[in-house]
C-alpha cells in the first residue's frame, strides 16, 4: 500500500466515524490513550460498531442495527466475526485479528486487577505458542523484517517490543478491507436498485402493450 492509498484509506476511516456518530479522527488518536488498556477498549468497542455496520450493510437490512448491535463479537457460533465468515466479508487474517482483539479485551474486562498491566507485561504471561499465536496473529498482515530508517528488525521482536503499535498497524489494515468491502456492499446495493427499477418499469410497459394490445383485438361474432 503505497501513501496515496494510504491516504485515502485514512480519509474513508474518517468518513465512517463521522457516520457512526463519533468524532473524526477517533482511530488516529486511539494510539495516543494514556494507558494499554484505555486503548484496547476503545479500539474494541471502535470495531465492534464498524462490525455490525458491516453486517448490515451486507444484508441490505438497516433496521437490523439493534439486533446486531447487541451480540457478542467474537463469539464463535452466534458472534459477529461468525457472520462476517459466513457473508464472506473479511478474509481470514482480518478475522482472526479481531478475534485476538476480543480475547485482549476479555483479560482486561474480566479482572479488574489487570487495569494496570501494559500490553508489554500481558505479553510476557503467555507461553511459547500463545506468544506465537498472538506474533502471527496480530502481525498477520505484517512483512517478515520491518525496516525503520537505517534499521531491520525482525517482525516478531517489533510486535514485543511495540505491542500497541503492532496492534494499531494490524487495526489499520482490517480497517482498509472493511472499508473497501463497504464499498463493494453499497455498489452492489445500488446495482440491485437499477435492476428492480428496471423490471418494475419493463413490468408496467409489458402490462400497458398487453392491454392495448386485448383492446385491439376484434371479439367474435356470436350472431354468425
Amino acid at each position: 500500500m503505497d501513501i496515496e492509498d494510504v491516504r485515502k484509506v485514512n480519509q474513508s476511516i474518517k468518513n465512517l466515524e463521522i457516520s457512526i456518530g463519533i468524532s473524526e479522527g477517533f482511530f488516529d488518536n486511539l494510539i495516543r490513550s494514556q494507558t494499554d488498556w484505555e486503548y484496547i477498549i476503545k479500539l474494541h468497542s471502535f470495531f465492534e460498531a464498524i462490525c455490525t455496520v458491516l453486517i448490515i450493510k451486507a444484508l441490505g437490512k438497516d433496521e437490523l442495527e439493534n439486533v446486531v448491535s447487541r451480540m457478542e463479537m467474537s463469539d464463535t457460533s452466534h458472534g459477529k466475526i461468525s457472520f462476517i465468515s459466513e457473508l464472506s466479508l473479511l478474509n481470514k487474517g482480518a478475522r482472526g485479528f479481531i478475534r485476538k482483539l476480543s480475547e485482549i479485551r476479555n483479560f482486561y474486562v474480566h479482572n479488574i486487577s489487570n487495569i494496570s498491566l501494559s500490553l508489554k507485561e500481558y505479553l510476557e504471561r503467555l507461553d511459547k505458542n500463545q506468544l506465537s499465536s498472538f506474533i502471527n496473529t496480530i502481525g498477520y498482515d505484517t512483512y517478515e523484517k520491518i525496516q525503520i530508517g537505517d534499521i531491520t528488525i525482525e517482525r516478531s521482536q517489533f510486535i514485543k517490543k511495540n505491542p500497541r503499535r503492532a496492534i494499531h498497524l494490524g487495526a489499520f489494515s482490517v480497517l482498509a478491507e472493511i472499508v473497501a468491502q463497504l464499498e463493494i456492499e453499497k455498489f452492489r446495493f445500488e446495482k440491485k436498485k437499477i435492476y428492480e427499477q428496471y423490471f418494475e418499469k419493463f413490468a408496467s410497459l409489458s402490462k400497458k402493450f398487453l392491454d392495448v394490445s386485448s383492446k385491439s383485438i376484434e371479439k367474435p361474432d356470436k350472431t354468425k
